[in-house]
């Protein structure tokens, strides 16, 4: 996953961010508020975590009351298997 860290789209309009998994938690939130946008996800974990460590694990943060678990804001997944 360490190769596998870059931001591929952030759309401000459809308020959609798309991130590879193996994407640092803190730098995805960095990237996406420099749009003045939030992920709203926030564990205590933001710095040294991954989006797709937070899918992995079903992570809850600590806006989660207001913004849902990530399963409750990731829009879509897709998943590329070695067969």
């Amino acid at each position: 996953m360490g190769a596998m860290t870059r931001t591929r789209s952030i759309d401000p309009v459809n308020l959609l961010a798309s991130f590879d998994a193996g994407k640092n938690g803190l730098e995805a939130e960095e990237e996406v508020a420099a749009q003045g946008l939030t992920i709203g996800h926030w564990p205590q974990s933001v710095a040294v975590s991954t989006v797709g460590g937070w899918i992995a694990t079903r992570a809850s943060g600590q806006f989660s009351t207001a913004y849902g678990n990530i399963e409750d804001i990731v829009h879509s997944i897709e998943a590329v298997l070695p067969d």
